[in-house]
């Protein structure tokens, strides 16, 4: 069995006509896994970085305290009421669901607005802040078809509900596919998710919401701590993952999993995993009316 896998990447830089910054298409040959070497897409970004305009890693700190609990007005997707099967959903959501890609970071995206606005994960910016401070490295979001755009600015954000709302630049005219947000499921609702686990792209997989709570109940706050515990798997790297129902609607984010030990102090005996996910109720907080 072979360790190496190859991949080949060829970059073509499509700088004419851009108004804000510079972006690059990747044409990639992915194994029979989809995985791809993002160790060879890292200096490519940094080279691409050059070209334009993007949120410095230096800034991350000072745009999530700025724009903590801001709601921002959106030009929503009217929500689907056609009930479809995962074969059906998948296509789309690929196509709404973006790769979120740094030195070392790797994370998802999914798009709410044509003209490049992104919902992900708190924790994924905040890391990527932390992380590449020293160094000021860009993080560019991907997109199914292999092109690179870079965030530029962080417009809202909740630490509590681990949600982040970031702007993408170099669009032009171009536009991105857009997903519905839906309603709040039920417990034992259908759900999808979609992600990006380790080096794998657009992992597809199907559950039921197990549980809706809030977190620190003794606590509730005009930012009440809404969580939404869900069976279908996920892992590292599909942090901001979209949770969707059974008629594409966004109904959640992925955002942490929590494993529950037969002895939890020597972390032995597993028993099974907490997928804990950020339902749309605390999506919708950000959003005004």
């Amino acid at each position: 069995m072979k360790n190496k896998l190859s991949i080949k990447l060829i970059i073509i830089f499509l700088l004419a006509g851009l108004t804000f910054s510079g972006f690059a298409q990747i044409t990639k040959v992915e194994n029979e896994m989809g995985a791809i070497s993002f160790d060879r897409v890292a200096p490519l970004i940094k080279e691409l970085a050059q070209s334009g305009a993007y949120l410095k890693s230096v800034d991350v700190t000072g745009q999530l305290n700025k724009t903590i609990n801001t709601k921002i007005k959106i030009a929503l997707t009217k929500p689907s009421k056609k009930e479809l099967s995962g074969k059906e959903i998948y296509p789309g959501l690929k196509r709404s669901t973006l790769i979120l890609i740094s030195s070392g970071l790797r994370a998802t995206a999914v798009v709410l607005d044509e003209d490049g606005i992104l919902l992900t994960n708190y924790h994924v910016l905040e890391m990527f802040g932390d992380t590449l401070r020293k160094n000021n490295q860009p993080m560019f979001a991907m997109t199914n078809a292999g092109i690179f755009y870079p965030i530029i600015q962080i417009l809202a954000c909740s630490k509590v509900n681990d949600l982040a709302i970031i702007k993408i630049g170099g669009l032009d005219k171009q536009k991105l596919n857009p997903v519905a947000i839906g309603d709040t499921a039920p417990e034992g609702a259908d759900i999808y998710v979609m992600g990006h686990p380790a080096h794998i792209t657009y992992f597809f997989s199907k559950g039921i919401v197990a549980r809706n709570f809030i977190r620190n109940p003794s606590n509730q706050k005009d930012d009440e701590d809404f969580r939404m515990a869900v069976t279908a798997d996920y892992s590292l790297g599909m942090s901001g993952g979209p949770i969707v129902d059974n008629n594409g609607n966004l109904i959640g984010l992925v955002s942490s999993a929590v494993a529950l030990y037969g002895n939890p102090q020597q972390k032995i005996n597993p028993q099974m995993s907490f997928k804990n996910a950020i339902p749309v109720i605390a999506i919708k907080k950000l959003l005004a009316e």
